[in-house]
C-alpha cells in the first residue's frame, strides 16, 4: 500500500493507516458518509432550497446564502 501521507505547507506527515485514494475500497467509503451527510441535509425545509447532488463518489450542494452560511457550513 503506498503510503502517501498528508502536505501541508510543503511539509510532508506520513500516515500510519487510512485507504488511498482510488483505492477498490475507497469509493464505498465515500457513499457510506455521503449517504449520512445526505440524510442530515434531508432535515432543512423545502423553502430552504437546499439540494444535494450526486454522482458517484461526487457531489455538490446548493442552497441559498444565509442557509449555507449560518447552518450548513457550521
Amino acid at each position: 500500500m503506498a503510503k502517501g501521507g498528508l502536505h501541508s505547507q510543503k511539509n510532508l506527515y506520513p500516515t500510519e493507516s487510512g485507504t488511498p485514494q482510488g483505492g477498490v475500497i475507497s469509493a464505498t467509503l465515500a457513499n457510506m458518509t455521503l449517504d449520512g451527510l445526505e440524510a442530515e441535509l434531508k432535515k432543512f425545509s423545502v423553502q430552504d432550497k437546499v439540494h444535494m447532488v450526486r454522482y458517484a463518489d461526487d457531489f455538490i450542494i446548493t442552497g441559498t446564502p444565509r442557509v449555507a452560511g449560518r447552518r450548513i457550513k457550521p
